[in-house]
C-alpha cells in the first residue's frame, strides 16, 4: 500500500513480492480477473487461445536483458509496424519511443489503447528465429538465463515446482535443502520498485555498504547506507527516479535509526515483515546529475547470525540476494573490521 498508494492495484504492479514463488500466484490471480473483464475482440482471442478455460499452468518471467541476449544469436528482426530492423542496440529505445509516443500519434490507436500490441507482433518472429537455432547454442542460452535469473518460472504442478526451487530456478528467498533454512545466518536483500519515473532506474548507479560491529551485550550493530547515482540527463526517457525500496533483514533485526543526508526519518520508515524476514520500506528520490543517500542502523542477536563451529569459534553467514531484474551494484560487506566481500 505504502508503494502503490491510491492508484489501485492491478496486474501492472502484481510482480511486487520479493520471492517469485508470492509473486507469481498474485500475478495469476489478477490475469484471470482482468481476463473475465474484457470484452469484445480481445475478450473472443483470447477465449480462442485458452478454450475459454482462464486457470494457468504457471507463470515466466523473462526481463529486458533475457531478449537481448536471443537478439545477440538471432541478429536483426524486421518489424513491420516500424518498417525497420530491431538489434540488441536499438531494441528498447524503438520499442519505448513507440509505446509511448508514437502509437498515440494515431487517433484511432488512442480509442484501441494497445500500445503494447507491437510485442505480440515481435515474439512470433522471434520464435521463428529461435528455431534455426542450433540445440547447444538454446541450451546454453537458457542456462544462462536461468543461472543469472533473467528468466523465472513458477509452476502450479507442486513436484515440477520442487524441481525448480531445488535447481535455484525458482526465484525463491530461502536456502536450498543443502543448506538448511534454520541454521543461524544473516540475511539481506535491496528490493527497488520504480514509480512514475519513466525508464530513469536504468540511469541509476547504486552502491550498497554493510557493516556489522560489536555492539553492547550479544548483539551486532549493523549499518546499512544505499547510495544512488542518477547519470541521466532528465530528458524523456528519463527524469526523478521514484523508487520505494524494501530492505529484508535477518528476522530479528530491530531498526535503531534511519538518516538521510544526516536528517532523522526512522519515523518514516515502514516496518514490517516479507517472506518470514524483517522488512524496512522507504521512498528515495533522486534527481538527475545528483546522489541520494539513505542509511539503516539496526541491532541483530549475534546468535541469530553465527554458528559455532567444532573449534568453538563463531562462524558468521550471510545469505546476500540480488533482485532478478535489478542492475548490478557495487556491494561492500564489512564483519567487525574484516572485508568480507567487494565486488567493485
Amino acid at each position: 500500500e505504502a508503494a502503490i498508494g491510491n492508484r489501485g492495484w492491478g496486474l501492472r504492479d502484481a510482480n511486487f513480492a520479493a520471492d517469485w514463488r508470492v509473486a507469481a500466484p498474485t500475478i495469476e490471480w489478477f490475469f484471470e480477473q482482468e481476463i473475465k473483464q474484457l470484452t469484445g475482440t480481445k475478450k473472443a482471442e483470447i477465449d480462442r487461445a485458452l478454450e475459454s478455460d482462464y486457470t494457468l499452468d504457471g507463470v515466466i518471467a523473462i526481463n529486458l536483458a533475457a531478449f537481448l541476449d536471443l537478439l545477440d544469436l538471432t541478429g536483426p528482426i524486421y518489424l513491420p509496424t516500424l518498417k525497420m530492423e530491431v538489434t540488441r542496440n536499438n531494441f528498447q529505445p524503438l520499442i519505448q519511443q513507440y509505446v509511448e509516443r508514437d502509437y498515440f500519434k494515431n487517433p484511432q490507436n488512442q480509442q484501441i489503447n494497445e500500445p503494447k500490441a507491437i510485442l505480440e507482433e515481435l515474439m512470433p518472429l522471434a520464435m521463428v528465429k529461435a528455431e534455426s537455432l542450433s540445440k547447444s547454442a538454446l541450451y546454453k542460452l537458457m542456462s544462462s538465463w536461468l543461472e543469472n535469473k533473467k528468466i523465472l518460472i513458477y509452476l502450479n504442478n507442486h513436484s515440477a515446482e520442487q524441481i525448480l526451487i531445488d535447481q535455484g530456478w525458482a526465484g525463491a528467498l530461502e536456502l536450498n535443502a543443502d543448506n538448511r533454512a534454520d541454521r543461524p545466518r544473516d540475511f539481506l536483500a535491496v528490493i527497488r520498485s520504480s514509480h512514475g519515473g519513466n525508464k530513469s532506474s536504468q540511469d541509476i548507479k547504486p552502491i550498497y555498504r554493510y557493516e556489522l560491529v560489536e555492539s553492547v551485550g550479544e548483539d551486532l550493530l549493523a549499518k546499512l547506507e544505499i547510495n544512488f547515482e542518477h547519470t541521466g540527463t532528465g530528458q524523456w526517457p528519463s527524469g526523478i527516479n521514484h523508487e520505494y525500496i524494501r530492505v529484508l533483514a535477518n528476522s530479528k533485526a530491530e531498526l535503531i535509526k534511519a538518516t538521510r543526508l544526516g536528517e532523522d526519518i526512522t519515523k518514516e520508515i515502514d516496518i514490517g515483515t516479507e517472506s518470514q524476514k524483517r522488512a524496512y520500506g522507504f521512498w528515495m528520490h533522486t534527481k538527475p546529475q545528483s546522489s541520494q543517500s539513505i542509511s539503516l542502523e539496526y541491532r541483530i542477536p549475534i546468535s541469530a547470525v553465527t554458528e559455532t563451529n567444532i573449534f568453538g569459534q563463531d562462524k558468521y553467514q550471510l545469505e546476500l540476494i540480488k533482485q532478478p531484474s535489478g542492475q548490478d551494484a557495487m556491494v561492500e560487506i564489512t564483519y567487525v573490521g574484516k572485508k568480507l566481500y567487494n565486488n567493485s
